[in-house]
């Protein structure tokens, strides 16, 4: 359907109007929701940074577990993912938000225009119309005025005085009819124009301007779409880069094997068993002793009773 043939009377007209309000309004609203989308996604990546910052502290330079690379390439990825992440809110920025600015100043101007030029169509055919009715009116009083002057002629011609009075009445009869005859052209060119002009306002020139508009709109739904869809590809998370980085996140955890993850630690740091070492009893203690104390025997008497029992 095409605006010039649907939208030409003023309480459609006037919905359109509001129509490119409410678009204005919604495209302000995406640019603020962007702007705070933005906002969002680098203090995200500023968060992600600081993880990183915070995991590299750690010094593992002595020890090469699974577990310890494997901790490695997720902050590896990490902060790759907050590098990206970064980089599509700065695109967003410059990129997104900029045309969306664009197309907003577009919006405005295009809804200016057409409100500017629907009225002067207008106010062009309504002064035509005008015109009519100027010309219509004047048309009615010379013709109540030739008929009031005539028939003062007509009444001094038939009682057949002559004179001033006479010739006075003849000259204002004539003098009447020539503006009514002027008037009469001036009133049937004033239809003709008004005619024409309303015919060619139905025909051409408030549907061209209508469906002008209309393309101008559509070019910028196309400028709409373009937008959003390069917004979501920057928002989401789920493109070629951010899937290949969890990917390699999930190969790394998985490669974690609780039954060979100390085998490289075992291969570095083996070495020979303990070997057993007993103490037995040192005989020479009793060389120079004299008693009832044996070797390896727990001595029970009166001497050490007590101490034994709380043994």
């Amino acid at each position: 359907m095409k605006f010039g043939a649907t939208l030409q009377q003023p309480k459609s007209h006037d919905a359109l109007l509001r129509l490119q309000d409410a678009e204005v309004r919604l495209l302000e609203s995406m640019r603020k929701s962007i702007e705070m989308r933005i906002k969002s996604d680098k203090s995200y990546a500023n968060g992600l940074g600081e993880m990183v910052k915070q995991a590299q502290r750690l010094d593992n330079a002595e020890f090469s577990n699974p577990i310890f690379e494997v901790w490695g390439e997720i902050i590896k990825k990490t902060e790759d993912i907050a590098s990206r992440v970064r980089q599509n809110a700065e695109d967003m920025s410059s990129k997104t938000v900029e045309k969306l600015s664009l197309l907003i100043n577009e919006k405005k101007a295009s809804r200016k225009m057409l409100a500017e030029e629907r009225q002067r169509l207008d106010a062009e055919l309504a002064a035509s119309k005008r015109e009519v009715e100027t010309q219509k009116s004047e048309y009615a009083k010379l013709v109540d005025k030739l008929k009031t002057e005539r028939a003062k002629y007509e009444d001094l011609y038939n009682k057949s005085k002559g004179g001033s009075k006479f010739e006075e009445a003849k000259s204002k009869v004539l003098k009447t009819c020539t503006r009514l005859h002027k008037t009469h052209n001036q009133y049937v060119v004033a239809i003709h124009d008004y005619n024409q002009q309303h015919s060619a306002y139905l025909r051409t020139t408030l549907p061209g301007l209508l469906n002008y508009h209309q393309a101008i709109q559509e070019d910028m739904v196309e400028q709409c779409k373009d937008i959003l869809l390069e917004y979501t590809l920057l928002a989401s998370t789920c493109s070629e880069d951010f899937i290949a980085n969890q990917k390699d996140i999930d190969v790394a955890v998985n490669r974690i094997n609780h039954l060979t993850e100390y085998d490289g630690f075992l291969e570095k740091y083996k070495d020979s068993q303990i070997e057993e070492d007993t103490v037995v009893f040192d005989e020479g203690l009793l060389e120079d002793y004299s008693g009832t104390l044996q070797k390896d025997k727990i001595a029970v008497d009166d001497l050490n009773l007590e101490s034994v029992e709380h043994r």
